[in-house]
């Protein structure tokens, strides 16, 4: 007989090394923060060696939510302020490239700002583009949003039209419903089975990643 115990052992480390093959690891959580001003929860993840937009919005939906869609000041201070460490940004060019968020452009829209939608299928009544934003900069492939920094500009709250396909090192995701399950005043950390769909996640973006 395998012990519970050891059996959670043993897949643990069957998940690590697939985690190692793929060249990542475990997603970083910042864990859930609630806003009263929506009533929703939300979370800030950090994935070492990036994740695509598909594979963030894949990972979120394990977690039993989504990627974060933003419709006012209020919420969008409040997802990125989640977000607002170093460790959730990184340096390309003369920008900071942060998470990802709920935000799409379908194929075919007009470009570079037409068609832009949120995940939710919610209406996209509210917007914070950082200036000259969108630009649609790559010709078309710049479908997917994020939060941006750049020299020069304090602030780093404002979105960019993104490749989702090049991907970024974080997301923000949000949920509807509580993220533990648990009543008031209980135990809010998230449950290993959760990780461990998103670890999976991850890990299968990656070696896909590989192997292209």
């Amino acid at each position: 007989m395998i012990w519970p115990h050891t059996r959670g052992m043993t897949f643990a480390i069957g998940l690590t090394l697939i985690l190692l093959i793929a060249g990542s690891t475990m997603p970083v959580s910042a864990e859930w923060q609630y806003l009263d001003f929506t009533g929703h929860w939300y979370d800030a993840v950090y994935v070492e060696g990036g994740i695509t937009w598909s594979e963030a919005k894949a990972a979120a939906e394990a977690a039993g939510g989504y990627l974060a869609t933003i419709h006012s000041d209020e919420e969008n201070l409040f997802a990125y302020d989640l977000a607002s460490d170093s460790t959730y940004w990184e340096r390309w060019l003369n920008n900071e490239l942060g998470p990802f968020l709920g935000g799409y452009q379908p194929e075919g829209a007009a470009e570079p700002d037409g068609g832009w939608a949120w995940v939710t299928g919610e209406a996209w009544s509210y917007e914070a583009w950082a200036p000259m934003e969108p630009d649609d900069s790559e010709g078309g492939e710049q479908n997917s949003l994020h939060y941006l920094g750049r020299d020069g500009y304090s602030i780093r709250y404002q979105w960019n039209d993104w490749n989702g396909d090049t991907g970024v090192v974080s997301y923000i995701m949000e949920r509807n419903t509580d993220p533990s399950g648990a009543p008031a005043g209980g135990d809010d950390s998230p449950e290993l089975a959760t990780w461990v769909l998103i670890a999976c996640t991850v890990a299968v973006g990656a070696l896909r990643r590989r192997r292209g």
